[in-house]
This record gives C-alpha cells, structure tokens and sequence, in this order.
C-alpha cells in the first residue's frame, strides 16, 4: 500500500530501469564500436553560429541557477506547485552530478572542434541535452500538464518541448557533441524524470483536487 500511495509503481522504475540500460548499452557501443558514418555533427554556415550559440547558452550553468531560483520562487508562491518545483530543482543538481559521473566512466574524446568551439569534458553523454529534458520536461510533466487546460497546455508543453530540442541541437550543430552524446543524454534524463516522478507528483487525486478548490 505504501509503494502505491507514494508512487513508486513497479511499471515506474521497470520503465526506469530499461531506460538507464538502454543508456548503458548506448554507452558501452559506442566506447567500443563508435564514432559511425552517421554519428556526427552537421556544420552549419557562419550565419548560424551565432545563433546557435545563444541556444546553447540556455542549457548554461548561469541559466540554470536563474531558472533555478525562478522556479523555486513560484514553489513558494503557489502552494499547489511546491513539491513539483522543490523536486524539480532538486532532481535538476543531482542528474548534474550524475552526469558529470558518467562523462568520467566513459570518457569519450569530444569531436574535432568546429568554429574554434572546443570543450574540456569528455562528451558522453551530453550534459545540455540531459538537463534541458529533465528541466523543461518535468515542467512540462509536472506542472503544465495537469494545472493548465485547452491551448494553454498544448502552448506550454510544446514550448517545454521545443526549447529542451533546440538546445540539444545547438551541442551537434555546434560540432561539440556527437549525436548518440544526445541520445545518451536523452536516455538518462528520462530515467531520472520518470523516477523523480513518483515524487513530485506523489500526492493522492484527493489532495489535488483540493488544491484546485
């Protein structure tokens, strides 16, 4: 009874579980067989880079603490939010970590560097790509998804959605990341999010709808 009031279903952490081995796998082939023909960057034009450099820029240690701080706020501001948003920030620190962690246990050499970009960490997975879908996705999952109604969550997911794609683009079109470094990153943040999930939004349907009363 308790694992079910809390959340913590099994077909939560099987879906986690198959997620964070998928991620190793990914891993694991592409330390041994890696990079393919298709596993590269696609170098845009001067005109791009700019811009590209502005989207990646919002996936930035800065950014994060900003959003960080912002989120945390509308925790203390709208009660119904709170846990959502204390995990959210809370989940955010510690997939860095863990991120970081698994840079180290597969140490994959970054690619040749495009338009003088060049990065000091190793490169799977990639960090901007994990992060982004956990940040914007648990907004997303969390708080947009089951407070909002009509146009207003479709606009809200798909922003979440849009934002968390564009800067995990930039780190391939920047040529600082190879693909499956996304698709890694990807991975693991979607483990993390669906078992973060079963905190943030462990409350029972009675407590919810009293929050909206």
């Amino acid at each position: 009874m308790a694992a079910r009031a809390s959340g913590l279903k099994p077909r939560r952490l099987g879906l986690a579980a198959a997620l964070l081995a998928a991620f190793l796998a990914l891993g694991g082939a592409v330390d041994r067989w890696g990079p393919w023909a298709w596993d590269r960057g696609v170098q845009f034009g001067a005109p791009w880079l700019e811009a590209w450099r502005a989207i990646t820029a919002l996936g930035s240690f800065t950014s994060y603490v900003l959003l960080a701080l912002a989120l945390l706020t509308v925790g203390i501001a709208v009660p119904r939010v709170r846990r959502e948003s204390v995990v959210t920030v809370a989940g955010l620190v510690l997939l860095w970590g863990i991120g970081d962690a698994m840079k180290l246990l597969f140490h994959r050499a970054r690619p040749p560097g495009w338009h003088g970009t060049f990065e000091t960490s190793f490169s799977y997975p990639s960090g901007h790509a994990e992060l982004s879908l956990f940040f914007y996705g648990a907004i997303a999952l969390w708080m947009v998804w089951p407070w909002a109604r009509g146009a207003a969550r479709i606009a809200g997911v798909t922003a979440c959605a849009a934002v968390a794609l564009a800067i995990a683009v930039s780190r391939v079109a920047l040529g600082v990341h190879y693909l499956t470094d996304v698709l890694g990153g990807w991975l693991i943040a979607a483990a993390w999010l669906t078992a973060a999930g079963a905190f943030a939004r462990s409350r029972s349907a009675a407590e919810r709808g009293a929050s909206r009363t």
